[in-house]
């Protein structure tokens, strides 16, 4: 087989594993009614209590992932204590890890691989990244201060001169 031919399949395979991933994730995610919508293909928000979870699913290798996560504490002091804190948690988790975008922001994330996505994985990974989200808002602002993703969003609507897109959580880079 040529290098081109290869490159086709391998395109074709790329676009119909993202598609039926993609696929997938709009089909379980239907059961959270009106408070999940689609931004593009791809690209997914589920409002769960004040949580807000972005879900994108990316081309990975011959494969795709599909990114979990929502943003924590916008501004806060990310001292050393906040930092270990954090990473002690990671530790000890199941379900998501915290990070922190380039513009500071405290976020909480989770990566499933999508050839072998199913519901049971899905549903309680968003879940999860919600409530840990809003578990961990208060905390992380009792130590180094910053405002939740709630109260950034409401900022940003709140605006008279124009209307904003709420922020979304952070889109993960394409892992090599």
């Amino acid at each position: 087989m040529s290098d081109e031919a290869a490159k086709k399949d391998n395109d074709e395979m790329s676009i119909s594993i993202f598609d039926t991933t993609s696929g997938l994730v709009e089909e379980y995610l239907s059961d959270f009614g009106d408070t999940f919508s689609t931004v593009e293909k791809g690209v997914y928000f589920a409002k769960k209590g004040s949580t807000l979870v972005g879900i994108h699913v990316v081309e990975w290798r011959n494969d795709a992932l599909v990114h979990i996560s929502a943003n924590v504490v916008k501004n806060a002091d990310l001292t050393a204590e906040l930092l270990k804190t954090l990473l002690e948690w990671n530790f000890r988790s199941s379900f998501g890890s915290f990070g922190v975008s380039p513009d500071g922001t405290i976020n909480m994330r989770h990566t499933l691989l999508g050839s072998s996505l199913e519901k049971e994985q899905l549903i309680p990974a968003v879940l999860a990244v919600a409530r840990n989200a809003d578990d961990w808002d208060d905390k992380i602002i009792d130590l180094a201060g910053g405002e939740t993703a709630v109260e950034t969003l409401k900022k940003q609507t709140d605006k008279p001169e124009a209307p904003a897109e709420p922020e979304a959580p952070a889109k993960p880079a394409e892992d090599a």
